[in-house]
């Protein structure tokens, strides 16, 4: 009887709840002081301006706001300091607006994704899914689920094996589990770690193995 080849169904691998709350945490920062910028940027060039309006002209520095104000006097080629002094705007109070911009850290992709209303900016939920989804793993063949498979056992039973004593490498009672985990996982290259006390597969490994 001929033997059917195992369909392959991924194991989850868990998450980077870190790194998770770190990218969620900064993105979060940043709508407020966005908000407050566009308040003032508004005051200063004297019109509502959409998204796009806004960021360009915190990007192209003081040409950004020249712009604004040519079409206000209607002076094409009026020079940037003809019209700031014309408006009584000090390079100063741009710069740091400009600067404050900049301090923000905003990456093109989040100019693109961050919503925009009532002079409020956030993000949608769609974006912190994708940030959950990024740094969350799971096996990509059926290789990387026999190493996980068979690794989670050897990682149980070498808990069992230490927390009863049989295996000892360190004369001090008080150290001994933390120097025996250590120890047993230095030699085995990497291929398991620890996670909340409990010896583990270690993920990056695992993600390392190609199909057989």
């Amino acid at each position: 009887m001929r033997k059917t080849k195992t369909q392959f169904k991924p194991i989850s691998l868990g998450r980077d709840e870190r790194s998770i709350n770190e990218v969620i945490r900064n993105k979060k920062s940043k709508p407020s002081p966005l908000a407050e910028l566009y308040r003032e940027t508004k005051e200063l060039v004297g019109k509502d301006m959409d998204q796009l309006e806004f960021f360009n002209t915190l990007n192209d520095g003081f040409e950004g706001f020249a712009k604004h104000l040519r079409e206000q006097s209607n002076l094409p080629n009026a020079t940037a300091d003809i019209l700031f002094q014309m408006h009584g705007i000090s390079k100063d109070t741009m710069k740091n607006l400009i600067g404050r911009f900049r301090d923000i850290g905003l990456t093109a992709m989040e100019e693109i994704q961050l919503n925009f209303k009532d002079g409020e900016f956030f993000f949608p939920d769609e974006v912190y899914k994708e940030i959950e989804k990024r740094y969350s793993y799971e096996t990509q063949n059926q290789t990387q689920n026999d190493a996980f498979e068979l690794l989670s056992k050897l990682g149980e039973s070498l808990d069992e094996v230490i927390d009863k004593g049989f295996v000892r490498v360190d004369l001090e009672p008080r150290s001994m589990h933390g120097k025996t985990k250590y120890t047993i996982l230095k030699e085995l290259d990497n291929t398991l770690t620890t996670e909340q006390g409990k010896i583990v597969p270690n993920r990056s490994f695992i993600l390392g193995l190609q199909e057989a």
